[in-house]
């Protein structure tokens, strides 16, 4: 039920007598409420006694899903080129070790 004020009557069990109302319901977004008669009808002391449960909120109108829409790897971009700089590093270490041995021959 969307929120609002609303009217609500109680009716004896039955029969088509209104016993309470009808009394005006103010619903609000993102809340229970829950009416309830108590007393009795026959000493005609009836009354209206309401509880609200708040928290309930309606459903959210979408997620945030990040910024770029790619895949995650679990791995950061710094990451691969920290790796290439090492491959790099590696291959210009060894071509210049094998590069000064054969001068030393």
């Amino acid at each position: 039920m969307a929120a609002g004020t609303v009217k609500a009557d109680v009716v004896l069990a039955g029969t088509d007598t209104v016993a309470i109302g009808p009394a005006d319901l103010n619903l609000k977004e993102g809340t229970a409420t829950i009416v309830y008669a108590i007393g009795s009808a026959s000493d005609k002391n009836l009354k209206l006694v309401a509880q609200t449960i708040s928290g309930l909120h309606s459903a959210p109108g979408g997620v945030p899903s990040g910024t770029g829409g790619q895949a995650g790897t679990g791995v950061d971009t710094w990451w691969y080129v920290l790796a290439g700089a090492g491959v790099l590093l590696l291959v210009g270490g060894g071509a210049r070790v094998a590069t000064a041995r054969t001068g030393r021959r």
